[in-house]
C-alpha cells in the first residue's frame, strides 16, 4: 500500500450538510482544499495503474452511416475503414422492353463530417459483394465479407480522386456499364420483382479506400444510392432512372482495421488484452471504432480501511489531460466519454451514473500546456466507486473509459501516471 495523508486544519464550509444530505460520492467535482477541516484527510499519493484495452466487438451495423477511408495515425498506425451494404428494396423494377442503357452511378450524399487530413486527395474503390448481408444480423467492426476482386469503377475510366473537405457537394462515381446492363436486363426479364431477386442479381456493394490513400475517413450519408439511367428510342433525350438505396434501413456495416506495426501498440493483438501505459510512453489511447479504451485501476483502495473503522469518502476525482499536440489536423478528441465498471479481465461492465443513465465526462478545452501546446482534460468523479470498494460492496477491478459514440473514429491520447507533459491526477478525500 502506498499513500500519504495530508491533514486538514481549516473549516470546510458545508461539510456537515454535505454528509447529511448526500451519499458519499455525490460530491461531483467540487473538491475540498488541501487544508480543509479536522478529521478530513487527503490521500496525497495512491498507486494508480493505467492501461489501454482493446475490444474488437464494436457493433457497426447499428449505425446509420458507412465509414470509409484510410489515414495514418502517428500513434495508432494505419487506420482503414471499408463499408458494406445490401441494396434497399423500393418495389419491383420492370423497365420497358425497348429501354436502352445509358449509365450506372453510385451517388454519395453530402456530409460535413470528416476525420483525418482533409487536404489530401483520396479515392473510393467500389466492388460487388459475393453474397448478400443478412437483414437483422449484427455485424461488428472486426468482421469482413467476401467481395469480387473486380473494381466496378475502374471499367468506367480512371478512378476519380477528391478531397474530403470542406466541400459538402455530392460525390458521383460512374460504375461499370456491364453491371448497369445486367440490372436493366434482369428487370426486363422479370427477375427483379422482389428483394430476394435483387440480392441474387447484385448482393450488395463494398466501398473501400485506395490502397495508397493517407487521407480523411469519409462518412457518407445514409442517402447514398445506386442509380441506373436509361432512355427509350421514342424519346432519346428524356432520361429515365431507377435508384436502389443503401440507406439505414438496409443491411449494412463497416469494418475498421488498424495496422499497428511500428507503434507502441504493436503487441496489442487480442481482444480485451491490455497494455500498460508504462509500455506506451506513459500514454493511454481511446478510439471509438477501433475499440481502444482506457482502464484505470487503484489497487490499494481497500487498504484505506486502516484509517478508521468506517472511513467516508467525501470527494474523489481523477483528471486526465490530453497530450499536448496529439490532436493534430482533423483529429479532434471525443466530445464526451463514459465510464464503466471493469471486469477482472478488462471486460466492460455497467456504466457509472445515476438512474441507469451514464454520467457524461465532457471534454474541457484549455489553454497552453506546460509545453506551450493547446491541451484539454476530462474529469472523472470517483467518490462513489471508492466508497463502494472500501465498503467491500464492489470488487476493485477498476474502471473503463470509452468514447460515448463507439461507432465514430474519434480518438484521444491521455497522459498516464508519471507523464510529465500531461500528468494524471487522482485525489481522494476521506473523513475518518
Amino acid at each position: 500500500m502506498l499513500f500519504k495523508l495530508i491533514k486538514a486544519n481549516a473549516l470546510l464550509p458545508g461539510l456537515a450538510l454535505l454528509l447529511a444530505c448526500s451519499r458519499p460520492g455525490d460530491v461531483g467535482l467540487e473538491l475540498p482544499s488541501p487544508n480543509a477541516t479536522p478529521g478530513v484527510v487527503r490521500i496525497d499519493t495512491l498507486t494508480v495503474r493505467v492501461s489501454t484495452v482493446w475490444r474488437d466487438s464494436v457493433l457497426t451495423s447499428g449505425a446509420n452511416f458507412l465509414l470509409v477511408g484510410q489515414y495514418r495515425d502517428p500513434r495508432l498506425g494505419l487506420i482503414t475503414a471499408t463499408g458494406y451494404a445490401r441494396l434497399g428494396w423500393d418495389g419491383p423494377y420492370a423497365p420497358a422492353a425497348d429501354e436502352a442503357f445509358d449509365s450506372l452511378a453510385l451517388e454519395l450524399g453530402p456530409n460535413p463530417y470528416r476525420y483525418g487530413d482533409t487536404t489530401q486527395l483520396q479515392r473510393l474503390e467500389v466492388r460487388r459483394l459475393l453474397a448478400p448481408l443478412v437483414p437483422g444480423r449484427p455485424y461488428y467492426a472486426g468482421e469482413s465479407v467476401a467481395v469480387s476482386p473486380l473494381l466496378l469503377n475502374q471499367a468506367a475510366g480512371a478512378l476519380a480522386t477528391f478531397r474530403a473537405g470542406p466541400s459538402r457537394r455530392r460525390l458521383r462515381l460512374r460504375l461499370a456499364d456491364a453491371l448497369g446492363r445486367e440490372l436493366l436486363q434482369a428487370g426486363q426479364q422479370g427477375r427483379l420483382t422482389n428483394e430476394a431477386q435483387l440480392a441474387a442479381v447484385l448482393p450488395g456493394l463494398a466501398l473501400a479506400p485506395g490502397p495508397a490513400d493517407d487521407a480523411a475517413l469519409l462518412l457518407p450519408l445514409a442517402a447514398t444510392q445506386l442509380r441506373l439511367y436509361t432512355h427509350t428510342p421514342a424519346a432519346p433525350t428524356v432520361a429515365r432512372s431507377r435508384s436502389f438505396g443503401l440507406g439505414a434501413s438496409t443491411a449494412h456495416f463497416y469494418r475498421v482495421a488498424a495496422d499497428r506495426s511500428g507503434t507502441l501498440l504493436a503487441s496489442l493483438s487480442a481482444s480485451n488484452r491490455a497494455i500498460a501505459s508504462a509500455q506506451t510512453a506513459r500514454e493511454a489511447y481511446l478510439a471509438g471504432a477501433l475499440g481502444l479504451q482506457l482502464r484505470l485501476e487503484i489497487p490499494y483502495l481497500a487498504d484505506l480501511r486502516a484509517l478508521a473503522a468506517h472511513p467516508v469518502v467525501v470527494a474523489a476525482e481523477a483528471t486526465f489531460e490530453t497530450l499536448p499536440g496529439s490532436a493534430g489536423r482533423g483529429l479532434a478528441p471525443p466530445a464526451t466519454l463514459f465510464a464503466y465498471l471493469s471486469g477482472r479481465g478488462g471486460q466492460r461492465g455497467p456504466a457509472l451514473g445515476t438512474g441507469g443513465a451514464a454520467t457524461p465526462l465532457n471534454y474541457l478545452g484549455g489553454g497552453p500546456s506546460r509545453t506551450g501546446f493547446e491541451t484539454g482534460r476530462y474529469q472523472l468523479p470517483l467518490a462513489t466507486y471508492c466508497q463502494a470498494v472500501i465498503d467491500r460492496q464492489l470488487p476493485n477491478y477498476g474502471l473503463l473509459l470509452a468514447p460515448s459514440t463507439l461507432q465514430l473514429p474519434e480518438r484521444v491520447v491521455l497522459g498516464g501516471p508519471g507523464n510529465a507533459a500531461a500528468p494524471l491526477q487522482v485525489k481522494v478525500y476521506v473523513v475518518r
